[in-house]
């Protein structure tokens, strides 16, 4: 069952962030708090809305307008962190989101449309279509919520054939919210997420897994 989206979720997530935060610290790094802007009101969504030509989906709706138009959190290990084998790929992590910036991220994945994926035919092109851009990932990836699968879950987009191109990472904007902070946001590039999803039809990231519990061990986040 999917969390409601209620002012104890925020408190989970803050928790979250702010165990996330502890373990980078005790591993070395310096880590700066999460930034939670103050939540959004709600012409301020409408206006997003009206230049998108479409509502925001509901859970990311209710998130923006409950909690917060804007979040930042983000942590690197130091070079030189031994890490076990199976977690060798993830050296930092983010997680995020900007009411300001959805705008210009839909023209940027429509870019990628035009550009690159013009056939919604194509299996691989149609995963980027019918979708809403909320992260620009460094690589050029995107992460993007699903507009036309009910429940709206969060879609991974590769522009270069990544084999995390078209899985779902969570039920809809919140649920992917808190699968990730459960696992302390390990960075946002696929490579460094796969350890936690199987990529089977209908999975989702899972921090209850087997190899979840052993990075948060390592990690030394709280098991929740």
């Amino acid at each position: 069952m999917l969390a409601p989206v209620t002012d104890a979720l925020w408190r989970d997530w803050e928790a979250l962030w702010a165990s996330a935060r502890k373990a980078v610290l005790q591993l070395g790094a310096e880590c700066e708090p999460a930034q939670v802007a103050p939540p959004a009101e709600l012409r301020e969504v409408e206006r997003v809305e009206a230049d998108l030509g479409r509502p925001l989906p509901q859970s990311l709706r209710a998130v923006v307008l409950g909690f917060s138009r804007k979040v930042s959190f983000r942590w690197q290990l130091p070079d030189d962190t031994e890490r076990p084998e199976e977690f060798a790929e993830i050296f930092a992590g983010e997680v995020g989101w900007n009411l300001g910036e959805l705008v210009e991220l839909e023209r940027s994945r429509k870019g990628w449309i035009e550009a690159c994926f013009p056939d919604a035919q194509n299996e691989y092109d149609a995963i980027w279509h019918g979708k809403l851009a909320f992260f620009s990932i460094a690589n050029g990836d995107m992460l993007a919520i699903d507009e036309v699968i009910d429940g709206s879950p969060v879609i991974y987009l590769s522009h270069d054939d990544g084999d995390g191109h078209g899985q779902a990472l969570g039920a809809n904007f919140a649920d992917f919210v808190t699968r990730y902070s459960r696992l302390g946001c390990p960075g946002a590039e696929d490579w460094q997420w796969l350890p936690f999803h199987t990529c089977q039809h209908g999975s989702l990231l899972d921090p209850d897994s087997a190899s979840a519990q052993r990075w948060q061990s390592w990690f030394g986040l709280p098991s929740v």
